[in-house]
């Protein structure tokens, strides 16, 4: 999967900037623009190739959420999390009925905010690998990534690989190091890293099995509780 393509639309500059800084300490994540005006954001998306927009509702030309129903209206191949200091509940159901991912109601942390992108970066890898979705997969789609797991993820771990590797240990259940590298198409020491940060983070428990060589294989398997 390539990297997430992020417009962010924003008429502060100040929070822009910050939304900007969060965006790019994850790495599965790039902005392509910066847009301080709904018609700058408009033409923007009909000329660049955006993956997800990171939409305020108010500007002084007007809502955001006209933004979002222009361009459902138009059938635009782009998603919307919505980040404003508007709650009441008419804009919210507003936002979501036009099919906004999430919502984040200023001021927000950078927890909330980064795990928005995470659920948004899981939805996407499942999604795009075409397949059909069984129950369980739609369930787990409509789930917000862990907090603690994305905070606690090293710097040397990708989001982007993360977000496969638990699509696979929840898909599979019980796996080895050499089985997620051969589902992946990564090293089995990067397979291995990343089974162990699970593990620390008690996301699966670490087994000894002995296979029929004789040569004792440690296994991952997903706790269910």
């Amino acid at each position: 999967m390539e990297s997430v393509k992020v417009l962010i639309v924003e008429d502060d500059p100040m929070v822009a900037e910050i939304n900007r800084r969060f965006v790019e300490e994850m790495s599965a994540f790039e902005v392509v623009g910066v847009a301080n005006s709904l018609q700058d954001a408009y033409e923007f998306l009909k000329s660049r190739e955006v993956d997800l927009v990171l939409l305020d509702v108010f500007f002084p030309e007007g809502e955001g959420l006209d933004l979002l129903r222009r361009v459902r209206e138009e059938e635009l191949d782009v998603d919307f999390v919505l980040i404003t200091a508007a709650s009441d509940g008419a804009r919210i159901e507003r936002a979501l009925r036009h099919g906004a991912v999430d919502y984040i109601i200023k001021p927000f942390d950078k927890k909330r905010f980064q795990e928005a992108l995470l659920k948004y970066l899981r939805q996407k890898a499942k999604l795009e690998k075409g397949d059909l979705l069984s129950q369980t997969d739609v369930d787990e789609i409509a789930r917000l990534g862990s907090s603690e797991l994305l905070e606690n993820l090293p710097k040397n771990m990708s989001e982007m690989t993360f977000a496969k590797v638990m699509e696979h240990v929840r898909r599979r259940k019980s796996l080895t190091a050499a089985d997620l590298a051969s589902d992946l198409g990564v090293s089995r020491v990067t397979a291995q890293k990343y089974l162990d940060y699970l593990t620390t983070m008690g996301v699966v428990d670490k087994d000894l099995e002995y296979r029929k060589t004789g040569r004792p294989t440690y296994i991952y398997v997903l706790r269910e509780d």
